[in-house]
């Protein structure tokens, strides 16, 4: 979120509806419910709003028209990403070690 405050002066970020998130990456999926996740997200010095969405993030995009940057992982290809055709520019940053929910569900596992 730090990197997305660098590039303009409101980060408003939408989070993926558990249902969403669960045919994306599977049953067990996500490991927190949607409120605390938003919540986590808004206690974040560099966030500006947070907002849930439904369905295709393209409607949530829509809705906050003008958007100068969308940002997102370097998981996504810029040309590949969702919304892409109605913002400003789509910028790519690069993922911080440590952080991925995946890699600490298989350590857990790992570990039990």
């Amino acid at each position: 979120m730090k990197f997305a405050k660098t590039l303009g002066d409101i980060v408003i970020v939408g989070v993926d509806a558990d249902e969403n998130v669960r045919k994306i990456k599977g049953k067990n999926k996500p490991i927190k419910p949607l409120d605390e996740r938003m919540q986590i997200i808004a206690s974040m010095e560099s966030v500006d709003f947070v907002v849930p969405f439904g369905g295709s993030v393209h409607n949530l995009i829509e809705k906050l028209v003008p958007v100068d940057f969308l940002v997102k992982g370097s998981d996504y290809e810029a040309d590949k990403v969702i919304g892409a055709d109605i913002v400003g520019e789509v910028v790519i940053c690069p993922l911080l070690e440590g952080f991925s929910t995946t890699k600490t569900i298989q350590k857990i596992k790992v570990d039990e």
